[in-house]
């Protein structure tokens, strides 16, 4: 049983290159793009001030509500999967880097309770040999005896 729930998004950025071609060929559903350049829009459509300095995808690799431990994958094993199929398409990848862009797993850990978790060598291994980042951010149980900031 996980004493935590997560949610994994994969970012991609590049300095100016439409990188909905690489949301395809990463083989994901639903993704979001902006393209460096182009005017900035709030996310209903309204306009912004000013352009996109760099172009982004964002995919949220887990849909609905943030993955709960009741039955539901250990994030180190769901991440390990991602990996395991974007193999196939390290030249992409690669390529995205080689032309100035890179790649993160964004990962949102909402702890219940004090816990750890182990991300393995051969897991950072595939990451790094995929050139995907690995972010965490951590977000602690609310406690209802610490005054508000």
């Amino acid at each position: 049983m996980n004493p935590y729930r997560y949610r994994v998004s994969l970012r991609l950025r590049h300095p100016d290159a439409d990188l909905s071609r690489f949301g395809q060929t990463l083989g994901l559903g639903c993704f979001s793009t902006r393209i460096a350049g182009e005017p900035r829009l709030t996310p209903k459509g309204h306009p912004l001030p000013g352009t996109y300095r760099e172009s982004t995808l964002a995919a949220d690799l887990t849909p609905g509500p943030a993955a709960r431990d009741s039955g539901e994958q250990r994030l180190e094993d769901f991440l390990a999967e991602r990996l395991r199929a974007w193999s196939a398409q390290a030249d992409a990848l690669r390529e995205l880097r080689d032309a100035g862009g890179s790649a993160e797993c964004f990962i949102g850990v909402f702890l219940d309770a004090n816990s750890g978790m182990t991300l393995d060598p051969a897991l950072l291994a595939r990451a790094g040999e995929l050139g995907i980042a690995l972010a965490l951010d951590l977000y602690p149980p609310d406690r209802p005896d610490r005054d508000p900031v």
